[in-house]
This record gives C-alpha cells, sequence and structure tokens, in this order.
C-alpha cells in the first residue's frame, strides 16, 4: 500500500525539488532536537530551513528546523511523522 510518506517523497521528486543525501551521524540534542549530518551538502547556510527531511528507512519525515551548512547538520523535532495508509495497494 502507499502511504503518505510515499506520496509526499514522489512529490518532492517529481517536482524537482528534492536533495538527495546519506546521514552519516544522527544525535539527540537537548530534549526536544535531534539532528542528522550529512558533511556532503554544499548548499549555504538555513538553505533547507523549513523544508521536510525523509527518512527512508524508517517512512518517516520531520520539519527541519535548522540547516548549519558547517558540518552539514540539519536539526528537526525528535517527533518525526509516522506513516499513514492512504489507498490499496
Amino acid at each position: 500500500m502507499r502511504t503518505l510518506f510515499d506520496v509526499m517523497l514522489e512529490t518532492a521528486r517529481l517536482s524537482g525539488i528534492l536533495r538527495s543525501g546519506v546521514c552519516t551521524y544522527g544525535a539527540l540534542y537537548g530534549a526536544t532536537l535531534q539532528y542528522v549530518e550529512d558533511t556532503s551538502r554544499l548548499e549555504k547556510e538555513e538553505y533547507f530551513n523549513g523544508g521536510t527531511i525523509f527518512f527512508k528507512t524508517d517512512k518517516l519525515f520531520a520539519k527541519i528546523s535548522d540547516f548549519e551548512q558547517t558540518g552539514g547538520k540539519f536539526y528537526y523535532s525528535k517527533d518525526v511523522a509516522a506513516t499513514t495508509e492512504i489507498g490499496r495497494a
């Protein structure tokens, strides 16, 4: 079955706004934020702020609260959204 995650990811891909990468590190930062690192990112500081980060392995997504170009850190709320089925296979 297709989920909301699948639809959102495919929509981003088809619209040309998707930027793919591989996370090299992740950690809990404080009580409410987590971050992942992708040191290969070349985008400017705060480029991804307010965007959506997709975690393909767990089919989860979250809003990016801050992107730091130095170190390639993506900060997001630790309360990531779970997927919801939206159709039949």
